[in-house]
């Protein structure tokens, strides 16, 4: 079975989502249960990821994308706007 990696940046975005610090404490152990890794280090901060087109995903999650294209990581995601990148670009989406 594939390890399930969680983004610092990502659960960073994640925590910051709730409107109080009690809502955050009671999610914060759930994404804990994952190992999580740090999204962006000095050798892939200069690493250039291929833009989609305009009208295609979203310009945020380029750390997400780096990381996982350089580490041979699928992306796991739910935003259909990533859906023509596996195509269009190459990008491995679980």
């Amino acid at each position: 079975m594939t390890p399930l990696l969680i983004g610092d940046l990502i659960l960073l975005e994640v925590l910051n989502g709730f409107r109080n610090e009690t809502q955050a404490k009671l999610v914060e152990g759930s994404p804990r249960r994952f190992e999580a890794i740090a999204l962006l280090d000095p050798d892939l901060a200069v690493l250039p990821v291929p833009a989609p087109p305009r009208d295609h995903g979203s310009q945020d999650d380029r750390p997400s994308h780096r990381y996982c294209i350089e580490r041979g990581h699928a992306l796991l995601h739910s935003d259909r706007d990533f859906d023509p990148m596996e195509r269009l670009l190459g990008w491995q989406i679980a």
